[in-house]
């Protein structure tokens, strides 16, 4: 699976990616799914059929566009402008989250 986004989502914090793909993602058309592709013989998520299939399993991929619409689209895109949620910067939060995060 790939999931692409935007310069304002960082790749490597899942809670934006997944904030990302929950705000800009309709998947009724940002999905892309390839059928029939060659996947790994150990991904046990695909159905082991016997043959050539069994040395190299035989399944779908899959694309999500998380992404804005394009910069050539002013409109739609100012549309997405990011909004952080209410108590973000709250003081109070950010103790409770920083207990939650500390190793026990």
């Amino acid at each position: 699976m790939a999931i692409a986004v935007d310069e304002d989502v960082d790749i490597y914090n899942a809670e934006e990616v997944l904030w990302a793909i929950s705000t800009r993602f309709n998947p009724a058309i940002d999905a892309i799914v390839i059928p029939h592709e060659r996947l790994h013989p150990l991904d046990i998520s695909i159905p082991d059929s016997g043959g050539y299939e069994k040395r190299m399993r035989v399944g779908g991929k899959m694309a999500i566009d998380a992404t804005k619409p394009a910069t050539g689209r002013k409109e739609a895109r100012a549309e997405y402008t990011r909004i952080d949620p209410m108590g973000t910067h709250d003081a109070t939060i950010e103790n409770i989250r920083e207990l939650i995060r500390r190793p026990r």
